[in-house]
């Protein structure tokens, strides 16, 4: 068996990918393809060497008996030296890398090597051709087989083929010729025959190579290009720019052969996210992508040959500004980021980024290269962005609004309680009695506005609310007589309740008053008469749009929907503004729904409303649901004018205030001292030789607050009763547990009664359990 020539050399260098992007068929593509050519050449020279030696040896022993031994001897010593010197010719032309332009030179030693190989086999098939029919037949096959094996190794230089092929071949088919024999003739023809076959087909090999290596280096600059031009988007399109890193990469790694080449880049396209399809000049499809497939929701084989406008699934909206951006590419124009809506089969809209190129293919002709990215959850997501940022500036607004309103309130609340406990005292001292008529109009009148103060402080939700668990379905049902009273006869009232308890943790007293709150602003909104449905229900929350500022969890649902006129947009987004309202002079405050907000935000749940003009309005309201039992009793607390003794010390910022709050603690029978801050009430304190009973204290004042007054105070009278006063709640009202037991919290404005049995249960709660319940039984009637 003779040995012939092997392929490809797995330890020579990579092909280096060129990084600056040139034209396809410039000088420098040449001159890389040249360089290849000569690269080839060497990376196949060792085995076409070891063939040479190999062979040269075999044909030796073969012609043995038939030729001199010197001749045979000094002709496979000449092709040894030969390959010894061809093998240091390749281990200098690998010791370092050759520049371009080097490569010719390089070149033609490899061609003087290919000849002098030829002429040392040229020489074998004349020389030492012997006179045996068999062994001439053993050698011209020895000499075609070198020839065959020359075709595959050589072929990408032909000159360097030729430059073997000839010398190698020519004198066999010579001496053959001259031997004369029909035997002989027919051979050399056969062998001549042979070579020419040989020579088509290394040309025809030589030009699929040059042609592969021209289209990978092609391809290699194609890529830079496409690599540079997509820099400016690498945030926007990470997996498509890693899929491109990975094509790159694999490029690079194989450029050798381009079937490999166009393999991965079908893998590549195949697994984009993105959808890849292209159209011809008449804005047919003609190739996609699985990823169209999943972005338009339809077999590949129903999208080809589709329009790229007039078609079953771009939206009918988008079908002519489709048709004018397919139009303006085929002119030559460059549109990134375009984007279209289309229509899927199950009726879904989806949003297509759109990225379009003008292609000229090697047939010649024009095609519409394009990119597509769903981008419908980014829309989404935008949207709900600008959803949140909308509620997010109301919230600011309305929670400065609740501030001031707050800060309002306390100032009134101020005002009321000095306006009532003065009323108070006038009364007690008796007189005229149309003077005591103005008396209970101004009560009267202070109490409309004390009520006004409780709806700001709901809206800013700094009113002291008497928590509990409470079950709202048993809420609903027990008011439902006074919801009915509240909306009149002529509107109907339809209440749905679930058979299991719905328990949340609120002040039952301010929901069944932000109920009746949303039923007066339905009747007025129901001229003509209608109905009103009250629904409660359990609501499980996971990820919902409506009630995007939710927790996860479980809730209460409360809905009271009417049949009225509705709302307009404008007036939905102001409807929970404090004195905003749509009704007439003298008709409404404006603060109904504004503390019905802020009893809802205040018990931590959540409020919208849903209205539309003539379809009526519906309002939402959601509440954690409370896991502890529902509290279904009712108050039992007693308020009456009750006298008391004592020492008591009140600490008040505002003047007023604190002179009426002195003045009907001693009219109460108590001994009190009075302080303008806390440091005042210190030193009030320590001077004192007797103990102080009670401290009256408000619980917002410039400098140390009431809260840390009364922690002061207990220092010095360790079981001293502490009555805190405020007429606005805010955060640190919440903290007054911490001040230890005997501690009483008092909401202004309030009168005399309201303070007397305040400040007497505190007391009686500080001497002894067993006096405050004795002294409960008492009903002490206030003196005239």
């Amino acid at each position: 068996m003779f040995v012939g020539m092997a392929i490809g050399d797995p330890g020579s260098p990579a092909v280096r990918v060129p990084t600056q992007s040139v034209a396809v068929g410039t000088p420098r593509i040449r001159a890389q393809v040249r360089a290849e050519q000569v690269r080839t050449l060497y990376r196949q020279s060792v085995p076409v060497l070891l063939a040479n030696v190999l062979n040269a040896s075999i044909l030796a022993w073969l012609l043995w008996s038939h030729c001199s031994h010197a001749l045979l001897l000094s002709w496979v010593f000449a092709m040894l030296l030969m390959a010894l010197a061809r093998l240091e010719l390749r281990r200098r032309y690998w010791s370092k890398e050759r520049k371009p332009r080097e490569q010719e030179q390089w070149g033609t030693r490899f061609t003087l090597g290919s000849l002098s190989a030829g002429v040392l086999w040229g020489f074998a098939g004349f020389v030492l051709m012997p006179d045996t029919l068999l062994l001439q037949m053993v050698i011209t096959f020895v000499l075609a087989g070198m020839a065959a094996g020359a075709t595959l190794t050589l072929s990408s230089v032909m000159r360097a083929y030729c430059a073997y092929l000839i010398p190698s071949i020519g004198p066999s088919c010579v001496r053959l010729f001259m031997f004369g024999g029909p035997e002989h003739v027919a051979m050399g023809a056969m062998l001549v025959l042979f070579v020419a076959s040989l020579m088509l087909v290394a040309r025809n090999i030589g030009r699929s190579l040059n042609q592969a290596f021209r289209l990978s280096f092609e391809n290699a600059d194609l890529l830079a290009q496409v690599s540079k031009a997509k820099t400016s988007l690498v945030q926007a399109n990470d997996k498509l720019q890693r899929s491109n890193d990975q094509l790159e990469q694999r490029v690079r790694q194989r450029t050798e052969e381009l079937r490999a080449s166009e393999r991965r880049l079908y893998e590549i396209v195949n697994e984009s996210p993105d959808a890849i399809v292209v159209f011809d000049e008449a804005a047919q499809l003609v190739a996609a992508n699985p990823a169209a497939e999943r972005i338009a929701g339809r077999q590949i084989q129903a999208l080809l040959g589709q329009h790229f406008a007039h078609n079953d699934w771009i939206a009918t909206q988008d079908v002519s500004r489709a048709a004018e951006l397919f139009q303006a590419v085929l002119a030559g124009a460059v549109r990134n980021a375009e984007e279209l809506q289309i229509v899927r089969p199950d009726g879904q809209v989806a949003i297509l980024e759109l990225t379009l190129r003008l292609v000229l293919g090697s047939d010649g002709r024009r095609r519409i290269h394009s990119v597509m990215r769903d981008v419908s959850e980014r829309h989404r997501l935008q949207r709900m962005k600008e959803a949140f940022e909308s509620r997010l500036r109301e919230a600011e607004r309305l929670e400065a609004v609740g501030m001031l309103a707050g800060g309002v309130a306390h100032d009134f609340n101020n005002v009321l309680t000095m306006i009532l406990g003065n009323v108070d005292l006038l009364e007690t001292w008796g007189g005229d009695p149309h003077a005591k008529a103005l008396l209970g109009e101004i009560r009267h009148g202070s109490l409309q506005v004390a009520n006004l103060t409780k709806q700001l402080l709901a809206f800013s939700r700094q009113q002291v609310l008497d928590v509990k668990p409470a079950d709202l379905a048993h809420v609903m049902s027990s008011a439902r007589s006074l919801f009915e009273r509240a909306l009149g006869e002529r509107n109907q009232l339809s209440v749905s309740l679930p058979d299991e308890p719905m328990v949340v943790l609120v002040d039952a007293t301010q929901i069944e008053q932000a109920v009746l709150n949303l039923l007066v602003n339905a009747r007025h909104a129901m001229p003509d008469g209608g109905s009103v449905a009250i629904e409660v229900r359990r609501l499980e929350l996971r990820s919902d749009a409506d009630w995007p500022d939710a927790e996860p969890g479980t809730y209460v649902r409360l809905t009271v929907s009417d049949t009225g006129v509705g709302m307009d947009e404008a007036t939905r987004t102001r409807v929970f503004e404090p004195f905003f309202t749509t009704k007439e002079l003298g008709h409404g405050t404006g603060l109904g729904l504004s503390s019905v907000h802020g009893v809802v935000k205040q018990a931590g749940g959540h409020i919208r409303v849903v209205s539309e003009p003539g379809q009526g309005t519906r309002f939402e309201i959601v509440l954690p649901r409370h896991a502890a039992p529902a509290h279904l009793g009712k108050r039992d607390d007693v308020r009456v004018w009750s006298p008391g003794f004592g020492t008591v010390l009140v600490v008040e910022d505002q003047e007023q205030v604190r002179r009426s709050l002195t003045r009907l603690l001693q009219d109460a029978g108590y001994e009190v001292e009075s302080a303008e801050n806390a440091e005042q009430a210190i030193s009030v304190a320590r001077r004192r030789e007797q103990r102080i009973d009670l401290l009256v204290t408000d619980v917002i004042m410039p400098g140390v607050s009431g809260i840390e007054l009364s922690r002061r105070m207990r220092a010095l009278y360790p079981n001293l009763a502490v009555l805190l006063v405020s007429g606005y709640a805010g955060g640190e009202i919440n903290l007054h547990s911490e001040i230890g037991d005997n501690v009483q919290f008092l909401q202004k404005p309030f009168d005399a009664v309201s303070l007397t049995s305040a400040a007497r249960v505190v007391l009686m709660q500080a001497r002894g359990g067993s006096q405050l319940r004795a002294a409960s039984a008492v009903r002490a009637d206030r003196p005239d």
